[in-house]
């Protein structure tokens, strides 16, 4: 039976700040350490339900150890609990504040929610390797822009971005060789190649994403990456639709990229992009929408294996083979 025991946990780099949602016991503040956070879960009630905001790397410890007691754990997005907030007229904000309104938040939603399940070792490994390089990228283009025009630095420069490009390098050999130690991760690797657009780079990214998300179905895995399109409809209004951009951001430029890709080289996919043109699709808006094929084609490699086949894609898309 579903426990009705809700606890909103408020994380920070040194502190937890830990609220119930029936205010059974007092917000309390814990140390943010393996042995104080133990033994404050080793307290709690059984099948205790924890909602706990994502923050970086700062949960990881006690979302770790909260699973490995068998609790259920939600982690959930800052932004719903931004907009959550907003919506209850929350004027202040507190970690105690903060702890409450995620205890209030999971004791509402808990069914709407997916429960939280912790990565195997080799998928932490893959997905910590795969923020990094993010990370590394953008700073490297962050330094390429703001020292364009500084031209007396510009050897010293290059040297730097020849060692962001190297760290980068290493970081996708270290990956490349844990997705070859997994047969089947390497193997569904090797059938997302086989899509237009996708190189070493998608192809490792999402043979680690798929599985780990295990959606339900292509939406699901769509709506994950924060492709698809939020309406603001009002009776006679029809708002201009968005889309909403939830996940990671990464995920969604590197299936962007590969959109970009697929129109650029490959002849069914450079059709579709023009057909899209000729409706009134901005350039931008006719990527985005290449791209949620993409994706949903590389769901069905990953759900239903196989490899891409141009011909049926073809004659779904109503294009000349």
């Amino acid at each position: 039976m579903q426990s009705n025991v809700f606890i909103g946990v408020d994380v920070a780099k040194d502190h937890v700040v830990v609220a119930w949602h029936d205010a059974r016991a007092p917000t309390r503040s814990i140390t943010n350490a393996r042995r104080e956070l133990g033994t404050w879960l080793d307290s709690l009630p059984p099948k205790c339900c924890l909602g706990v905001e994502s923050t970086g790397r700062y949960h990881e410890l006690l979302v770790g150890l909260a699973c490995a007691r068998g609790m259920r754990v939600y982690l959930l997005n800052p932004r719903a609990l931004h907009h959550y907030a907003k919506a209850l007229h929350r004027g202040n904000k507190t970690d105690r504040l903060d702890a409450e309104l995620i205890a209030r938040y999971v004791a509402a939603e808990h069914l709407r929610l997916r429960p939280y399940t912790p990565p195997t070792a080799s998928e932490y490994q893959l997905l910590t390797l795969q923020r990094r390089r993010a990370k590394l990228v953008s700073i490297r283009h962050s330094l390429r822009q703001s020292m364009r025009d500084v031209p007396d630095l510009s050897e010293h420069v290059q040297v730097t971005l020849r060692s962001f490009e190297n760290l980068i390098n290493a970081i996708d050999q270290v990956v490349a060789q844990l997705i070859e130690r997994e047969p089947e991760r390497r193997d569904l690797a090797q059938r997302l190649r086989s899509l237009p657009g996708f190189g070493p780079l998608n192809s490792h990214h999402y043979a680690t994403l798929l599985p780990r998300i295990d959606a339900p179905n292509a939406d699901a895995c769509v709506a994950y990456t924060g492709l698809d399109l939020r309406a603001r409809d009002s009776g006679r209004f029809r708002g201009q639709r968005k889309l909403t951009k939830h996940g990671p951001s990464e995920t969604r430029r590197l299936i962007y990229l590969a959109a970009q890709a697929a129109a650029r080289s490959n002849p069914h996919w450079n059709a579709l992009y023009r057909q899209l043109l000729d409706k009134g699709r901005t350039p931008t808006q006719a990527i985005v929408i290449l791209a949620r094929k993409l994706l949903r084609i590389a769901y069905h490699l990953y759900r239903h294996g196989g490899s891409y086949d141009p011909v049926r894609f073809a004659q779904n898309a109503g294009l000349a083979t």
